[in-house]
């Protein structure tokens, strides 16, 4: 599949060889080719309906990461947590860290330093010694299974035929 000349007016220019190098090296190690990113970006967008009102998103799949996660971003309604999962999933790009995850920091923080009371700023300063594989580092301290416990016991399920 050979990916056309981008077609999104104004936003961006054509992706150059220079650009598709560290997709097609984050692609080869994460077990997906380019040419297969592609088709998953398209297939997200078109079962969003968003394939036909922005053509140009399809080339997200052969750019670089910042210049992706914004021009994903120009959609109402995506932001950066969502245009990380995204490129996570379409790109297998090994550096698009999801910030503005409610629980992901606290994880993170717990297995790392015992603590859980983290933010996106320290989550991110932990994983300052795994620059350009920060989501990749994620995944590995989320696979080792452990999490904080819970702070209460679970509520009781309450009667609906009460509300």
């Amino acid at each position: 599949m050979v990916l056309s000349e981008p077609s999104y007016k104004g936003v961006g220019q054509a992706a150059s060889a220079t650009s598709k190098a560290p997709v097609a090296a984050a692609s080869r190690v994460a077990c997906l080719s380019p040419v297969r990113a592609c088709p998953l970006l398209r297939l997200g967008l078109s079962s969003c309906g968003l394939a036909a009102t922005h053509p140009g998103l399809e080339e997200a799949a052969a750019i670089n990461l910042p210049e992706a996660m914004w021009r994903l971003q120009l959609i109402p309604g995506i932001g950066p947590w969502t245009a990380a999962e995204v490129l996570q999933r379409s790109n297998g790009a090994p550096d698009a860290l999801t910030l503005g995850d409610l629980h992901l920091p606290g994880h993170i923080g717990y297995v790392l330093t015992g603590r859980r009371d983290l933010d996106d700023t320290d989550m991110l300063q932990l994983l300052t010694p795994y620059a350009d594989q920060r989501h990749r580092a994620t995944r590995l301290v989320l696979l080792t299974g452990r999490i904080p416990a819970r702070r209460e016991p679970r509520a009781p399920l309450g009667r609906i035929t009460r509300l």
